[in-house]
C-alpha cells in the first residue's frame, strides 16, 4: 500500500508518454517540441500573445533550455517570433502554417489517448480525478499548479 499512489502515478505518465512518443516519431519531433506547440496553439486560438519568459514559467524550465527548444522549432519552420502589440521589447511567438497543422494532428492524438485513458469512467471520476492530482502537484511544489 505504501507508495502506491506514486507509482500508479508514474506507471499512468509512462504509458500515455509511450503512446504519444509513438506518434509524436511520425512528426519528427520532440514531446518537448509538441507540448510547446500544444501551449502556443492554445494562447494563439484565445488570440492571446504568448513569449519566452512565459514558456519558461509554464514548463518551469531555464531561460536557455527553453531559447534551444524555440530554436530548433524556428529552424524547423514551426514558429515565427514577432515583435509584440503589447511591449516591442518583447517577441511574441505564433506557429507557422507547418506547426498549426501539426499542433492539431497532435491534439487528436492526446485525444484519442484520453479517450482510451478515461473508457468506463464518469465525468465526476475524471474531475475528481484532475483535481486531486492539482492538490497533489500543488503539494509537491509547494505552488500553484500551470495549466
Amino acid at each position: 500500500m505504501d507508495g502506491d499512489l506514486i507509482r500508479s502515478s508514474i506507471c499512468l505518465v509512462n504509458s500515455v508518454k509511450r503512446i504519444l512518443d509513438k506518434k509524436n516519431k511520425g512528426y519528427g519531433l520532440s514531446g518537448s517540441q509538441i507540448r510547446c506547440l500544444h501551449v502556443i496553439y492554445r494562447a494563439n486560438i484565445q488570440s492571446e500573445e504568448i513569449n519566452q519568459k512565459d514558456l519558461e514559467s509554464i514548463f518551469n524550465l531555464q531561460k536557455s533550455s527553453i531559447s534551444g527548444l524555440l530554436t530548433s522549432m524556428e529552424e524547423n519552420g514551426l514558429i515565427k517570433r514577432v515583435t509584440s502589440k503589447k511591449d516591442s521589447r518583447y517577441k511574441a511567438i505564433e506557429l507557422t502554417a507547418k506547426g498549426n497543422e501539426i499542433s492539431n494532428l497532435s491534439y487528436n492524438d492526446v485525444s484519442y489517448v484520453q479517450s482510451l485513458a478515461s473508457k468506463g469512467i464518469s465525468k465526476e471520476e475524471i474531475e475528481i480525478s484532475i483535481a486531486t492530482l492539482k492538490k497533489m502537484l500543488i503539494n509537491l511544489e509547494g505552488g500553484e499548479c500551470h495549466e
